[in-house]
């Protein structure tokens, strides 16, 4: 399918949204992502495709996706950068199985970084149900530049609690604070080095596979 570009908007001094008309048809599910080919000059060795999250709520009715974009990034992110208002890409999806399972359930949610971005859709679209899941958000960055922090600081849940982790990993005893952790569905997101990290922590405190979720970020350029 084609995606139309609508604008891009940055969400701080490295991070932008890019956002593109929904096409007639197209659904997903918070957290699901899409594959898009963007064909531009000089590509680098890994080409004119890349798979990013969907960071719009379905509500929306739009099409966004938010990363990362520094200095010595990427051909593709150059040319993200470089679109005018109009130009279309190509996607394919939605994919993945990320998703949200439902209010009847507990969640902690461990975020580093760019890999918010399939909890803000999720946290979007509950938000704006009104929905008042149990859910505890751990998201670690590396810098107290933090994408979407003012939007999660506006939502009305009183049983979402954020606890922001500035400059530091989220470690073994950063997860024992929350102390039912082990009675919570585990949702992990971050670039693939961290998401192993905390897998391996969580099976060592006794977590068992099937109460995890993972969805990891290849690369951050």
């Amino acid at each position: 399918m084609e995606l139309k570009f609508l604008g891009k908007k940055k969400e701080t001094n490295d991070v932008w949204t890019f956002s593109f008309e929904l096409p007639q048809n197209f659904t997903w599910d918070p957290g699901q992502f899409n594959i898009y080919s963007l064909k531009h000059e000089n590509e680098d060795v890994r080409g004119r495709q890349r798979f990013f999250t969907i960071s719009s709520a379905p509500f929306e009715n739009i099409i966004n996706i938010t990363t990362r974009i520094s200095e010595n990034g990427s051909t593709f992110k150059k040319a993200l950068m470089e679109l005018e208002l109009g130009d279309k890409i190509n996607a394919k999806g939605p994919d993945g199985d990320f998703i949200f399972e439902g209010t009847g359930k507990k969640y902690l949610f461990i975020a580093g970084g760019i890999g918010i971005t399939p909890f803000r859709s999720i946290l979007s679209e509950l938000n704006h149900g009104d929905l008042n899941a149990d859910i505890i958000l751990l998201y670690s960055n590396s810098s107290d530049n933090i994408a979407f922090k003012e939007e999660f600081d506006s939502y009305k849940n009183p049983n979402l609690k954020i606890e922001y982790v500035v400059g530091k990993r989220i470690d073994e005893n950063l997860i024992k604070t929350v102390d039912d952790f082990k009675e919570r569905i585990i949702y992990i997101s971050g670039p693939e080095q961290m998401v192993k990290e905390i897998n391996n922590i969580l099976l060592g405190l006794g977590i068992k596979k099937e109460n995890m979720r993972k969805d990891y970020f290849p690369g951050y350029d």
